[in-house]
């Protein structure tokens, strides 16, 4: 006997909530790029010339040579590229090495920085902290603005008499025995034997 356990979902599920997915997926979306565009390592509230001077250290302190450039340090007795980018108007600098074999370099460097930051008195720059404080409040309060319409339209539709909720949840699950209709997701097949 074949025992199917599903859910009913309502038939306007996804035309109702296509403006609640879509920024669903603009975050996923928006997620996987600021992963893939922060490989390495940020820092936070510094200016251009206490990132350069603690990075220098750190380089000079681990005994590692290097060439630099614009964007980039050749550190020549490992043979590897080291970026450092900053941009010290917003008070962010960057870290990164290309090659993966060497990232236990970069966690040296990083860890060396670190307590160069924390035991030295160097010039702070908090204007992207403060903008991500600022940007997260807008987003919890975008967030909370959304679910508040989302209930009030499922409160109106019920007033008129519309019992299809706008809500993210199934009306409920039941048991068929076989047959499935269109408007049915399949949760799991249960094999009975008699």
């Amino acid at each position: 006997m074949l025992l199917v356990v599903s859910c009913e979902l309502p038939r306007q599920f996804f035309v109702d909530n296509y403006f609640l997915l879509l920024i669903l997926l603009f975050y996923v979306v928006f997620a996987i790029f600021m992963w893939l565009q922060q490989q390495g390592y940020t820092v936070f509230g510094v200016t251009d010339d206490s990132f350069q001077t603690t990075l220098r250290a750190a380089l000079r302190k681990l005994d590692l040579p290097y060439e630099e450039t614009v964007s980039r340090m050749r550190l020549t007795s490992v043979g590897v590229d080291l970026q450092a980018n900053v941009q010290s108007w917003m008070g962010v600098g960057h870290l990164r090495i290309k090659d993966r074999e060497h990232k236990p370099l970069l966690h040296k460097i990083i860890a060396e920085m670190n307590g160069q930051f924390t035991t030295s008195a160097v010039a702070v720059n908090m204007r992207t902290c403060v903008f991500y404080v600022a940007f997260g409040l807008l987003m919890f309060g975008m967030s909370g603005y959304l679910f508040k319409i989302n209930r009030d339209l499922d409160k109106l539709r019920l007033k008129n008499g519309n019992t299809e909720s706008n809500s993210l949840h199934p009306k409920g699950c039941r048991i068929d025995n076989g047959e499935m209709n269109e408007n049915i997701i399949e949760l799991s097949l249960l094999q009975l034997s008699t």
